[in-house]
């Protein structure tokens, strides 16, 4: 390597480094906004309650398997134990077996202790997926 390949080298890394702590130039005004990601946000929105209470009706399972089932009168079967359901203004979903039990599903705070939501159809709680289960009626059977 001839010394002025090396003076090179030492030159470019000295920049790049430099670069780095200065935010590679530009106004000051333009660095901050370049560097400061916390402000970066993103829109989500919470669905209304009434809306939660339409879209988790029905039956909720894998492989064709019903697992979880809601219906209109807030009374609901999950995972073979009978119960009822409430959703509340804020979102969360209630459930309190026969035996009274009663848990709550923040909904969609994935960090909370239990958590729930609704995406298209796929009802999420606690990281498990589960399928909307559509029952064919007689006449869609026949076709």
């Amino acid at each position: 390597m001839t010394v002025k390949y090396k003076k090179a080298a030492a030159f470019m890394a000295a920049v790049l480094m430099a670069a780095s702590f200065t935010g590679c130039g530009g106004d000051k005004k333009q660095n901050d906004s370049l560097n400061n990601f916390s402000t970066v946000s993103i829109a989500w929105e919470m669905p209304q309650a009434d809306d939660l209470r339409k879209d988790i009706l029905g039956s909720w399972g894998r492989l064709g398997e019903v697992m979880h089932e809601f219906y209109d009168d807030n009374t609901c079967v999950i995972g073979g134990m009978f119960g009822d359901y409430e959703i509340t203004p804020g979102g969360s979903l209630v459930l309190t077996t026969v035996g009274g039990t009663k848990t709550e599903y923040v909904y969609g705070d994935d960090h909370a202790e239990n958590y729930w939501q609704l995406d298209g159809d796929t009802l999420i709680v606690n990281g498990n997926q589960f399928g909307r289960i559509v029952e064919e009626t007689e006449d869609a059977a026949k076709k």
